[in-house]
């Protein structure tokens, strides 16, 4: 049996994302299947709370998850969307096994491939591989942390909305717009003003 046809349906998704950035061999791919476990979760779960220590790392193969805190006054902030082909999760929770400081929350039915850090720590020694392979995931993860911060402060709302849409153009549909605008920096008002000015003008 070839090795792609011992996976299911998430775990080739997961699969064709790795061999993006590292050569796997039949061996890997089977440690691979070993190590990493299915889990669903229903709209509005909870898959991690402020406080908690972030026990997985998970990639999304169904649905969407938003990533948020919550500030003294019970302002919810949203500083990551994770959709399909999307890592999820509170890095530095993970990597210390430290109290995680960011909330996560399905946004739909939602579909994940994770793997617990006991697990990826034996991975890293049967198949280190996945070192290199999960550094340039995370490196990728954090520069995308950056460059959205650099551009709440440098560019305008509108700058700002039409790179969102770039990255994620299929969430309009899936994510309500008062998120949206949270992730943005913005208030919704704001948000709507914008996305009227880029409709285009129907006939009278």
């Amino acid at each position: 049996m070839a090795a792609a046809e011992i996976f299911t349906d998430h775990f080739k998704k997961l699969v064709t994302h790795m061999k993006n950035y590292v050569d796997l061999t039949t061996e890997e791919l089977c440690l691979i299947e070993e190590h990493f476990q299915v889990a669903s979760f229903k709209k509005k779960d909870m898959v991690l709370t402020k406080g908690q220590v972030c026990r997985h790392t998970a990639f999304v193969t169904r649905g969407s998850f938003r990533t948020f805190i919550v500030d003294e006054q019970g302002n919810e902030h949203i500083s990551r969307f994770a959709l399909e082909d999307w890592w999820l999760g509170d890095l530095m929770s993970f990597i210390d096994q430290s109290p995680a400081t960011l909330n996560i929350q399905a946004l739909e039915e939602s579909v994940v491939v994770r793997i617990s850090f006991e697990h990826l720590e034996e991975l890293y020694f049967k198949a280190p591989v996945m070192e290199r392979f999960f550094r340039l995931a995370y490196q990728r993860s954090l520069a995308h942390l950056l460059v959205q911060k650099s551009e709440l402060i440098t560019e305008s709302a509108e700058e700002r909305y039409e790179k969102f849409l770039n990255t994620y153009p299929s969430i309009g549909q899936r994510v309500p717009q008062y998120m949206i605008a949270s992730y943005l920096g913005m208030t919704p008002v704001s948000l709507s003003n914008i996305r009227k000015k880029r409709s285009p003008v129907r006939p009278s």
